[in-house]
C-alpha cells in the first residue's frame, strides 16, 4: 500500500471498532499532532485518531500472523495520550532532559493504568517494550506483535510530516524564514536507520517484513520532495535525495 494515498485518502477512511474502545477511540480526535514551536503554524493538520486510523489500515494490508493482536494493539497504543497530549518525537528525543523524559513516561503509565483494562493493559505494555528498544533506551527484547506495531507508528509519524511539510513548501504560504530547525526536519530520516540498525539483532526470518516496511517509507518520502523547486529545498534534505 502506498503511504502518500492513505495520507491523502485520511478523510475517506473508516474503521471497525471494537464497543469497549469506541469511547476513547473517538476521544483521540482531540489530541492534536506535530505541535512543535519550530513547525510553521497550520501547517500540518493530524490527529491522533486519524493516525490510528491510517496506521490500521496499513497493517491490515499486511501479511502478517496474529495480526488481530497487532491491530488492537495498534488501536489503543496511543490512548495514554487522551490524557498526557501528544508529543512529538524530536521533542521527546532531542529537546527533553532525562527528568523530563522520566516525568512523561511516568504521566504515561498512570494514565495507561487508568485508561485499560488488565489485557490491553498488557498489549500497551509490550508496545511500550518495543518503543523503548527502538529508542535504545532498553534491552528487554519486543515482541514481534509489537514490533511490527511500532514501526507502522514511526513509518505514518516519518511520511505524514513530509507529505505536509512539503505540501506547505510548495505552497504560496511558504517562507523560509519559518522553516522547522534542520534538525527536526532530518529527525525521521535518523529514526528510520536507527530502527533499522536494531533489527539487525533479530532472528533473519523476524527481519524481513520491518526492513522493507522501513525502506518503502524512505522511498516514499524521499519521492515527496520531488516536486519541490529546488530553492526551497533545504540542503540537510538535499543531502538525503
Amino acid at each position: 500500500m502506498n503511504y502518500s494515498s492513505l495520507i491523502s485518502n485520511t478523510p475517506s477512511l473508516s474503521l471497525d471498532v471494537p464497543a469497549d474502545l469506541k469511547e476513547n477511540f473517538h476521544r483521540l480526535e482531540q489530541v492534536i499532532r506535530f505541535d512543535r514551536d519550530d513547525y510553521p503554524p497550520g501547517a500540518i493538520v493530524d490527529n491522533v485518531k486519524t493516525h490510528v486510523i491510517r496506521g490500521i489500515h496499513f497493517i491490515q494490508s499486511l501479511d502478517l500472523e496474529n495480526k488481530d493482536k497487532v491491530v488492537r494493539m495498534f488501536l489503543i497504543h496511543d490512548f495514554p495520550e487522551i490524557v498526557t497530549g501528544d508529543t512529538p518525537s524530536p521533542t521527546k528525543d532531542i529537546d527533553f532532559s532525562k527528568d523530563d523524559m522520566n516525568h512523561y513516561e511516568s504521566e504515561e503509565k498512570t494514565a495507561a493504568k487508568q485508561l485499560y483494562s488488565e489485557d490491553d493493559y498488557r498489549l500497551w505494555q509490550e508496545y511500550a517494550t518495543a518503543s523503548a528498544w527502538f529508542k535504545e533506551k532498553s534491552d528487554n527484547m519486543p515482541t514481534y506483535e509489537a514490533m511490527i506495531a511500532k514501526t507502522v507508528d514511526a513509518i505514518d509519524g516519518f511520511c505524514v510530516f513530509h507529505y505536509f511539510m512539503t505540501d506547505w513548501i510548495r505552497s504560496d504560504n511558504y517562507s523560509k524564514g519559518q522553516m522547522p530547525l534542520d534538525s527536526s526536519m532530518v529527525h525521521g530520516f535518523k529514526d528510520m536507520a536507527r530502527f533499522q540498525n536494531k533489527l539487525s539483532l533479530l532472528a533473519e526470518h523476524q527481519q524481513e517484513t520491518p526492513r522493507l516496511l522501513y525502506k518503502n517509507a524512505e522511498k516514499t518520502a524521499i519521492k515527496m520532495w520531488d516536486d519541490v523547486p529546488n530553492d526551497r529545498i533545504p540542503s540537510c534534505i538535499v543531502e538525503r535525495l
